[in-house]
């Protein structure tokens, strides 16, 4: 069976476990996590507000690192690469990750994945990045499959150019990227269509997970591609919102047992919209479940 017919009538099922992660030493240490991330699109207006509050309450937490939501005009979150450097080594954080915007062909001044991507992959080297990430296609690159294929080829260019600044290329998927367009997965597309020593996924589990995928035959299928995880749950409603790691359907102990399959380095924690819980509060639910696992 051909990949892409095989991912599109693929659907969530029991996870197997192929592989123990016992040999990701960066992540984990006597079978406990040893290195949690937060990506800080979670407390983003918490951000806003006070940045250096924030990041040393993440800290406080328990999070070792951090996952940047936040680039314009080479600035990190409104501060100049070494005011921000600055305040992440006072708070005793590493940003190995950020996102950063696919961008447009007029807009010739920005900084993005179409201009000035050579400044990008500087300034993220400067932070002490190892990924850089692309979290989402703009409308107009998502039309057809001809346009997949368009941004799979910016995907290739960036990830080169990323190579030499020591950093991996990631993108970060969402559900549309499960749902079949003519006859094709647009992810397939995307993971085909790219050279997997210039270009990697940071795999949503939640997204793939509401698009029906079962995660499983995914890492089977590209297998080494996902340097990156995110990690947030899904509640067990008819709604399937979004909710803290734990507390909803989504088998976590078995999805970590997939991480040498799957490639992982480094994995974060995310909730785009808080449900019941104040953002710290969530966060902190998350990572106390997450330290709580054994392997």
């Amino acid at each position: 069976m051909e990949r892409r017919t095989f991912l599109k009538f693929a659907s969530v099922g029991t996870i197997g476990s192929y592989l123990s992660p016992s040999g990701l030493m960066h992540l984990l240490n006597h079978s406990e996590f040893s290195e949690i991330g937060l990506q800080l699109y979670t407390v983003r207006q918490e951000m806003e507000s006070d940045l250096v509050k924030t990041l040393n309450q993440v800290k406080s937490i328990g999070f070792s690192h951090v996952e940047g939501a936040s680039y314009a005009n080479r600035k990190f979150y409104g501060l100049s690469r070494q005011d921000f450097l600055n305040i992440l080594e006072d708070s005793g954080l590493k940003m190995y990750s950020n996102h950063i915007n696919f961008g447009s062909p007029d807009h010739k001044d920005s900084y993005d994945m179409l201009n000035n991507w050579e400044q990008v992959c500087d300034d993220a080297a400067f932070i002490g990045q190892k990924m850089i990430v692309c979290p989402i296609l703009p409308k107009s690159q998502r039309a057809s499959i001809d346009t997949f294929k368009q941004a799979a080829g910016v995907l290739n260019r960036c990830g080169e150019t990323a190579q030499a600044h020591g950093l991996k290329m990631c993108y970060h998927n969402h559900a549309f990227e499960f749902e079949p367009m003519d006859g094709n997965l647009p992810f397939d597309i995307l993971a085909e269509e790219t050279d997997p020593s210039f270009v990697h996924f940071e795999l949503d589990i939640y997204w793939t997970h509401k698009a029906g995928m079962d995660t499983t035959k995914l890492i089977e299928i590209y297998a080494g591609r996902f340097p990156l995880f995110h990690i947030k749950d899904m509640a067990d409603t008819p709604e399937k919102p979004f909710t803290e790691v734990g507390t909803g359907v989504i088998d976590w102990k078995q999805i970590f047992k997939l991480s040498q399959k799957a490639g992982l380095e480094y994995f974060y924690v995310e909730q785009d919209d808080m449900i019941k819980y104040a953002p710290f509060e969530s966060v902190k639910i998350s990572f106390d479940h997450l330290k709580s696992m054994k392997f």
